[in-house]
């Protein structure tokens, strides 16, 4: 289930490639994951909650341990607690808290309908984070839904959930918008002084510009999926496709379960270009008559686009894909 690396095959440089922990999980199950299967680790959280498509590494900051929930964290953490109050939908709904290079912090849903959830942590804190919130129908929450941001002692954002398909939030230290250095007032003007006659200089030579350098490619990229089955699962097929190497990444079929929300995701070659191909044997792609199902694809947590009801067969390509 590995990511092959470099030269086919072994090698010395990337041995048997780059692990990929959800490929091996699911050919050890023969099927997709889905939230029966899925453990809580990262961070701390409310027992109600949908599922939990995974925390983040070694680095992630710890979960709260404060049995007075106070909000009080060692030295050099600042607490942080995001409440959300689901819709009628959902399982329409993702969250995540990452740094702004993109590490990620945790992510949690799809979530069940109607529940009030809630996730604290303990943030290291000389770094801006970015919460984001998304939903899959492009709707937000409706009006039985919403979500708060606390972090420290202060409400970062409050209100209802009418932010269409995302929105993100910054909290922390050093953002644009950092709470902790308001600007002041401006000071008086200073005082008007005549301007001094400059005296004539000769018109320079202009050198030449040379050609810009292009921005590497990026070695690795990261594929989303969130595949939404519709009440005939039996028919539908998803798979990733390698366009470079002629290869199926991911490939599953007749294993879903109705009505219910997959996250896919797969660490890729950054130079490559791929094919997300979803296929619905009834023909009415994954909705209206049989349901509210589609699928939406994020390429390192930059939406690429959403589909439904789309006949028989739907493709998302995405990746390096110019050439």
């Amino acid at each position: 289930s590995a990511l092959d690396l470099g030269a086919t095959g072994r090698d010395n440089t990337y041995g048997v490639g780059l692990a990929q922990a959800f490929d091996g999980l699911e050919l050890l199950k023969g099927a997709p994951l889905d939230d029966s299967d899925l453990i809580e680790n990262g961070g701390g959280g409310g027992d109600n909650g949908g599922g939990d498509n995974g925390g983040g590494g070694d680095n992630d900051p710890p979960p709260v341990n404060d049995e007075n929930n106070d909000g009080r964290c060692d030295a050099g953490y600042t607490y942080f607690r995001s409440e959300l109050v689901t819709d009628r939908n959902g399982w329409q709904t993702n969250i995540r808290l990452r740094l702004t290079d993109g590490r990620l912090v945790f992510r949690r849903g799809p979530f069940f309908n109607n529940r009030e959830i809630q996730y604290e942590y303990c943030l290291p804190d000389t770094f801006c984070y970015i919460f984001d919130i998304f939903d899959f129908f492009g709707n937000g929450l409706d009006e039985t839904g919403s979500y708060r941001l606390i972090y420290g002692n202060t409400i970062i954002k409050e209100g209802g959930g009418n932010f269409g398909s995302s929105e993100s939030t910054q909290l922390g230290v050093g953002c644009d918008n950092d709470r902790s250095n308001p600007p002041g007032p401006p000071g008086p003007p200073p005082p008007a002084t005549p301007a001094p006659t400059p005296a004539p200089t000769p018109t320079p030579t202009p050198r030449p510009t040379p050609s810009p350098t292009p921005a590497p490619v990026p070695t690795t990229s990261v594929i989303s999926v969130l595949l939404v089955t519709d009440r005939v699962p039996s028919d539908t097929t998803i798979r990733l496709t390698d366009l470079d190497d002629n290869r199926n990444i991911y490939f599953f079929t007749r294993g879903f379960l109705a009505d219910t929300s997959y996250m896919i995701q797969r660490t890729v070659d950054g130079s490559h270009c791929f094919d997300v191909v979803v296929t619905d044997a009834s023909g009415n792609g994954l909705c209206c008559s049989q349901g509210s199902g589609g699928f939406r694809v994020w390429l390192d947590g930059v939406e690429i686009d959403t589909v439904r009801g789309f006949g028989s067969v739907a493709t998302i390509q995405t990746g390096n894909c110019s050439s």
